[in-house]
């Protein structure tokens, strides 16, 4: 049983049903005490229809706290356990931050069924990630697909503490992605991404604290080895902003607080996945309903809501036929 499902029973437990049981109620049903259902309430203009799939987000109260390092993002593993990245902190007795010129980035393994009683232990030792001429290079995008592990890494600045308007706000900038480091043998040993920050996967910023599009891309999770895909690729979800801002405000481009949403897909393989000319990218609906797909420098916007972007079709490009993600439901 993966984690997911045996979290999704000790909430069913905890609202007072039985694993399995067949009732009019559904499983995310609020349990009777300690719940926070988070609060949805989208502007009259936004322009998707609310999702049918996606109704919400329940917290029960249930979890638990290991202790350890931060910026874990699991994949789930075909061998059925989940690989992760971590940094800034302590796990597993190993230290590891990913702030300044010696910055490192973590990785471990979670071992167990049950999330409140998870086993976790480092795969090797943290890898050195330096991300001159920024101030702090963090775990991004991490995926183990079929035995390989790649694990992206991003660039941040221009400091983890920046006063600003009486806020202290952390790092504010998004920088470059400098790639995918490899494992083909669970994170025993690896091989360093053949890209850098004054070389990223994507071309950009075009300059130092410039704005970025696909900044801290993280994977769509498609369930145990990508079993869910629709189409065997893997998806990454960017976040960013744009020089030409209409409504700009101080960190737009934060690692958190980023104003644009991009989508990519790749087929995943040690070959393709520091290959930018594998890449494809969301560009909007064509004028025959489907999806259709543009290169990362391509022409900018079909839709901006509460500066929130899709970029646009370029004109001539072949429909490619993307599958819209539930984000876009």
């Amino acid at each position: 049983m993966n984690p997911l499902t045996r979290c999704l029973k000790v909430a069913c437990a905890t609202a007072g049903l039985l694993p399995g049981q067949t009732t009019s109620q559904r499983v995310v049903d609020p349990p009777v005490r300690g719940f926070r259902v988070w609060p949805s309430t989208p502007p009259p203009d936004c322009p998707f229809p609310q999702s049918k799939d996606l109704t919400g987000i329940l917290f029960t109260s249930v979890h638990s706290d290991y202790r350890c390092g931060d910026t874990f993002y699991p994949s789930w593993a075909a061998d059925g356990n989940l690989y992760s990245p971590w940094t800034d902190g302590k796990t597993d007795g190993v230290s590891a931050s990913s702030g300044g010129e010696g910055a490192v980035t973590g990785n471990a393994v979670l071992l167990g069924d049950n999330p409140l009683r998870l086993t976790i232990r480092n795969t090797s030792a943290p890898q050195p990630a330096s991300p001159l001429p920024y101030r702090g290079r963090y775990p991004c995008g991490s995926l183990v697909h079929d035995g390989v592990w790649y694990y992206g890494t991003y660039c941040l600045g221009p400091y983890g503490m920046v006063q600003h308007d009486g806020f202290t706000w952390n790092w504010p900038v998004l920088g470059p992605m400098p790639g995918f480091r490899i494992s083909t043998d669970f994170g025993r040993t690896w091989t360093p991404s053949p890209l850098s920050p004054g070389k990223p996967l994507f071309p950009e910023p075009a300059e130092y604290l410039g704005p970025v599009k696909m900044g801290c891309p993280h994977f769509v999770d498609f369930g145990r080895n990508m079993q869910h895909s629709p189409d065997g690729k893997a998806y990454l979800v960017g976040t960013g902003a744009t020089a030409d801002d209409p409504r700009p405000r101080y960190a737009n481009l934060s690692w958190i607080t980023g104003d644009q949403i991009y989508l990519a897909r790749v087929s995943p393989s040690p070959a393709t996945i520091n290959d930018l000319s594998r890449y494809e990218f969301f560009a909007g609906r064509g004028p025959d309903g489907g999806t259709q797909a543009v290169e990362v420098g391509g022409a900018p916007k079909t839709v901006t809501w509460v500066r929130f972007t899709v970029t646009a079709v370029k004109a001539g490009s072949p429909n490619v036929g993307l599958t819209e993600m539930a984000m876009f439901e």
